[in-house]
């Protein structure tokens, strides 16, 4: 379900978009049967008219935070899906796929999660949700860490482009 193009006379600075490795389509063009919202490179748009790019949902919920994510002051539970084709169960699985991937690189699915955003040249902040203080010197511990190598950012484009091998339609 693609959104719409960015409008020419924008009514702010900035623009929220959401965008994590769960969820490329903001920044990234969306692989043909891309199982989530595609938001048709809104990023690009935005930053293309002058906007600066925060953004949300790095994390996709805490599915990409690993298993200590829903403890702290995190809500014990998650809400309902704020886009298209995402809910926690099934972007934690998603997230498994990750972590078996980027563990492989020395990185935990958090930092990788975070230096995934900050490596787009359309973001200007990325609001990081945690729930401890270890989480928020991970988080900002990425910000001076090296991008993702080609070949983790190619075993992703095939991960996107399979929804992550789950099978179609539920967990």
């Amino acid at each position: 379900m693609p959104c719409g193009r960015w409008p020419p006379a924008a009514a702010s600075t900035w623009y929220k978009a959401y965008y994590n490795l769960l969820n490329l389509s903001a920044g990234i063009a969306a692989p043909p049967g891309f199982y989530g919202q595609d938001f048709n490179l809104l990023m690009e748009q935005a930053a293309s008219a002058g906007l600066g790019v925060v953004a949300i949902r790095v994390m996709a919920g805490g599915a990409l935070a690993g298993d200590t994510a829903r403890q702290g002051h995190a809500s014990p539970s998650v809400g309902g899906a704020m886009a298209g084709g995402s809910d926690y169960d099934r972007d934690y699985q998603r997230a498994q796929a990750i972590s078996a991937l980027v563990t492989e690189g020395k990185r935990t699915p958090p930092q990788a999660a975070v230096r995934f955003v900050l490596d787009s040249p359309f973001v200007s902040a990325a609001l990081v949700g945690v729930s401890s203080v270890a989480q928020v010197a991970e988080a900002v511990a990425c910000s001076g860490s090296i991008s993702l190598d080609e070949a983790t950012l190619a075993r992703l484009r095939e991960l996107w482009a399979t929804d992550f091998g789950l099978p179609a339609g539920g967990p």
